[in-house]
């Protein structure tokens, strides 16, 4: 029987990829299954639906998956989301970007309904769309945006009365094709990604740098976090 063999991650060196797996172990040995895990609403959506729609249900502990087939995209489900809740802060992670899509983003602040606004951005957005890139800045502004090795998809959205989570595989951009989402009202996954956004936007530099300089950063960011594990007694 053949034998998968994983590949080194080569921004990492072993030492750091053996930490990586004991502390997934011992987050696995220690996960409990949450009663708003309980209550998720799971949904196929392969017809027509709305944005709107595939929300519904959505309720402090209790949260939402779907599957799509790209009928509506993550600014409709943010759309959606923000009508919900009602005017929020929002935290987003994506790969990639639109122009399209930064314009609706825009548009929600604009009107109220998106009270302050960060984003994370992986550098190879800057040199496949320098132009989305530069309409980010200037509408955000540079304070508003970090650029670093990101690939991950999420949103974090709060106000008083809500901290709902968004994990997704759209970026933010036209998804025609199938894609999946989780919302989740869990208090602590919400505060676990805060804190890492937090912690990015206070350690990693505005400037946008080369593709070296931001690799240097994550590691300089990875080698920060693990130093300030070992510090935290037991």
């Amino acid at each position: 029987m053949a034998v998968l063999i994983p590949r080194r991650n080569p921004l990492f060196r072993p030492r750091y990829e053996e930490q990586i797996r004991i502390a997934i172990s011992d987050i696995v040995a220690k996960a409990a299954v949450t009663t708003e895990e309980r209550q998720r609403i799971i949904r196929r959506m392969i017809g027509t639906q709305t944005a709107k729609e595939a929300i519904a249900g959505l309720a402090p502990g209790r949260g939402v998956f779907g599957l799509t087939v790209g009928q509506f995209s993550l600014v409709d489900l943010l759309y959606a989301t923000i009508d919900h809740l009602g005017p929020c802060q929002i935290d987003l992670s994506t790969w990639s970007a639109a122009t399209t899509d930064v314009a609706d983003m825009v548009a929600l602040i604009a009107d109220g309904r998106v009270q302050s606004m960060r984003m994370i951005l992986d550098l190879s957005l800057v040199h496949r769309k320098p132009e989305v890139a530069k309409t980010i800045t200037e509408r955000f502004g540079r304070h508003a945006i970090r650029v670093t090795s990101n690939h991950a998809k999420f949103a974090l959205l709060s106000n008083d009365r809500w901290q709902v989570v968004l994990k997704t595989s759209m970026n933010l951009n036209q998804n025609p094709r199938m894609e999946d989402f989780d919302l989740s009202t869990d208090p602590e996954l919400f505060a676990f990604l805060k804190g890492f956004v937090d912690r990015l936007f206070t350690t990693e530099p505005r400037e946008y740098g080369t593709a070296g300089a931001a690799k240097a950063a994550f590691l300089r960011l990875i080698e920060r976090w693990n130093r300030e594990d070992q510090e935290v007694p037991a």
